[in-house]
């Protein structure tokens, strides 16, 4: 991982960075070099680090969160798959991160642990109400609908927010009458914005 951070510094023309399924979580080192190359490199626009345990390291998300407050190029972030919010502070430092990124347009965080405690959805809810350029958000499988108060912090955040245009929920054990609930007011308030939930 050393030389491809030393390569992505200096890269110009590289937009596209695939790196799924390299437990680069695993060894902290990795992550680190990683997200080191991302403060500095600005071509890449799609990142995808899906099944990466990035989660596993409460450093890793720290990390994650310095080099995204600093990229300027990453639209597209795939952070699936990875046991985030699995640890204490991961969603406290995803929220900083999203509260100052003003590049990231799609992110995708489904099959992740964001739902541990009523500290995680606070924290994405925080992040959304300030943040105005993702437009796509994958939530899905993260069992989000375990408790009706998480229902109620996205029902905010998403009220608030004026970007977001395409909303996964699925399979979240969300109940069939909160589901219809949670579409029909988001929809309603988002009538200009062509608001999609899935």
């Amino acid at each position: 991982m050393y030389f491809l951070k030393e390569a992505l510094k200096n890269n110009k023309s590289i937009q596209e960075l695939y790196l799924i399924n390299n437990k680069l979580g695993i060894n902290f080192k990795d992550m680190l070099y990683l997200t080191d190359a991302l403060k500095i490199n600005n071509s890449i626009q799609n990142l995808f680090l899906n099944c990466n345990y990035i989660g596993a390291n409460q450093k890793n998300m720290e990390n994650l969160k310095e080099a995204l407050q600093l990229n300027k190029s990453i639209t597209i972030l795939d952070l699936s798959s990875n046991n985030v919010g699995g640890l204490e502070l991961d969603m406290l430092y995803l929220k900083e991160a999203l509260q100052i990124n003003n590049t990231i347009q799609n992110l995708k965080l489904e099959r992740n642990q964001i739902r541990i405690n009523e500290k995680d959805i606070t924290n994405l809810k925080e992040a959304l109400e300030i943040n105005n350029t993702i437009q796509e958000l994958n939530l899905s499988k993260n069992n989000i609908g375990n408790k009706k108060i998480n229902l109620l912090y996205l029902k905010e955040a998403f009220g608030i927010n004026e970007s977001i245009k395409i909303l996964d929920l699925s399979g979240n054990h969300i109940q069939e009458n909160e589901y219809k609930e949670l579409s029909g007011y988001l929809s309603t308030i988002k009538l200009k914005n062509e608001f999609k939930i899935k």
